[in-house]
């Protein structure tokens, strides 16, 4: 009987232990409430469910379908400086207010990506799917991807060689097996410029030209141009104010190596009848099938970064001068304004603008005028013969050098309403600069007033009902008719998930139902 008490208490001491080992396997995370904000129609406290990790969360992903939440931790430093290499990555059930499971991760020799329920991990020249269900591998593939379709469950990618790097060939990934559905050849070289869906089940790809692909079967035309070059020997602009003015402008670089220059490229204009499109050496007009219906060559080394616009039947082009290098822009080519006709592709005007090195800043179409901006000057331009209208000097030491205009994610505070000026106030220009100020002007271009950066606030989430704005660490949401209904401390923009806010802070990630406060 002892003999027998002893081994049960073996037995009972071994479950014990297990079960010790497999709750301390995956990290507490603690759920409570908090408040963090207040509703002004109510004159209230805004209630959110936090759940706190153990560790810092450096990024958050809410699948809708299953009611989870990825959650990757890292570690930091006693002081709280640096990061350590070491994390997790776990996934919470937001229904039960479980830990499904949790898996270590290497933060500097992988990453994270994810696609709906669908988790990838990159780690040396392979991507390992995880079970969403368990988190242990799925299927692994010596594809990385780099755009996915979940509800097709296919994504696309390039093989990786340690040695030779990036493949030029693009594979159609199956996500439930990691079989390879199809590989076709795409070059990549300067990097992807943009990717858009043509419709349910095919993309364009801009990357060295343009190139539909169709999701299920790679099927799809080419158009190859050139749209970068090597060995550029430039000097990299300063970028200090990028990212304040990614903020006020809506703008975005995609950045490459810094041995060549990128981006010789425009937007793509895409309407039933053709595609336009320009590129370091010329403008194409393309039918559905990718066949030219005509095209215009430039000189050498003219053609830059450059927007197209549609208007009266022309094909409008603004070519900056300028052309991405590594994390900066860099001078390239000559900047220029021309129109070609839609139909003809018949070369209305091309005019230079100026033969030094003096890139394009921004621009806005005004009527018959498209008004150009430089670092320290405006000028405009006719729309119609492409003369110049008039040229206005800018005294940037009062001013600071000139970046852009604001754009329409910019919002202002009068009378206890908001507005945004470039919607509100189409007659004036607002024009941010590098000293943090944006100066107001009128049709004239004579000053009106300068506007300091902390009465800025920017738009970065909107639904139907609500929109919210940033400014320093406060979120203020504004109803339909512009009006301040609530405001939230946030230091991080959260995300919007039907009713549900969701944002992160330090170890705590919030949850906070919008409803709550715009039912009133």
């Amino acid at each position: 009987m002892k003999q027998t008490l002893r081994s049960l208490s073996a037995i009972g001491f071994f479950i014990f232990t297990v079960l010790t080992v497999v709750a301390q396997s995956n990290p507490m995370v603690i759920n409570r409430e908090k408040v963090v904000g207040k509703d002004y129609l109510t004159n209230s406290d805004i209630v959110a469910r936090e759940y706190v990790f153990p560790e810092n969360i450096i990024h958050t992903y809410v699948d809708t379908t299953t009611n989870q939440l990825t959650a990757q931790l890292r570690s930091t430093s006693k002081n709280g400086k640096y990061l350590k290499k070491n994390g997790k990555i776990v996934l919470y059930d937001l229904t039960n207010n479980d830990t499904k499971w949790s898996k270590k991760i290497n933060y500097q020799l992988s990453s994270i990506q994810q696609f709906g329920d669908v988790l990838i991990q990159k780690l040396a020249n392979k991507s390992t799917c995880l079970n969403s269900k368990n988190g242990e591998t799925k299927w692994v593939s010596n594809s990385f991807i780099n755009f996915a379709d979940n509800n097709l469950r296919i994504g696309i990618g390039y093989t990786f060689n340690s040695m030779s790097g990036f493949s030029n060939s693009l594979r159609g990934i199956d996500f439930e097996n990691g079989n390879l559905f199809w590989e076709r050849y795409i070059d990549h070289e300067y990097g992807w410029n943009d990717i858009f869906p043509m419709n349910d089940s095919v993309v364009m790809i801009v990357s060295s030209g343009l190139h539909t692909v169709n999701l299920l079967n790679g099927d799809g035309w080419d158009y190859n141009a050139v749209t970068g070059a090597k060995d550029y020997t430039g000097t990299i602009a300063a970028n200090a104010a990028g990212l304040a003015l990614g903020l006020l402008t809506g703008s975005f670089v995609v950045t490459t190596g810094y041995d060549m220059v990128s981006e010789l490229v425009s937007n793509v204009i895409v309407d039933s009848n053709a595609i336009y499109f320009a590129s370091k050496e010329e403008i194409v007009c393309l039918n559905q099938d990718g066949q030219t219906i005509w095209s215009r060559q430039f000189p050498k080394k003219m053609a830059s970064k450059s927007s197209i616009f549609a208007k009266d039947g022309f094909i409008y082009m603004i070519n900056e001068g300028a052309a991405v290098m590594g994390y900066g822009t860099v001078d390239y080519g000559t900047p220029f304004i021309a129109a070609f006709d839609k139909i003809t592709g018949e070369q209305l005007f091309l005019t230079l603008i100026s033969d030094k090195k003096d890139q394009i800043n921004g621009f806005k179409i005004n009527n018959d005028t498209a008004i150009l901006l430089f670092n320290d000057r405006i000028s405009t331009y006719s729309l119609m013969d492409g003369t110049n209208l008039a040229q206005i000097p800018v005294n940037t030491d009062e001013t600071g050098v000139i970046l852009d205009f604001i754009g329409k994610q910019v919002y202002l505070e009068y009378d206890s309403a908001f507005s945004c000026p470039k919607l509100s106030d189409p007659w004036n220009h607002y024009i941010y600069t590098k000293s943090g100020k944006t100066i107001v002007m009128n049709d004239r271009f004579e000053i009106l007033d300068q506007i300091d950066r902390d009465l800025l606030y920017i738009r970065y989430l909107s639904s139907d009902s609500v929109t919210f704005l940033s400014r320093d660490n406060e979120t203020t949401i504004i109803d339909n008719q512009n009006k301040k209904i609530a405001v939230l401390q946030l230091t991080d923009q959260p995300f919007l998930i039907g009713s549900r806010l969701f944002y992160t802070e330090e170890k705590s990630i919030f949850e906070i139902d919008i409803n709550e406060f715009i039912k009133h």
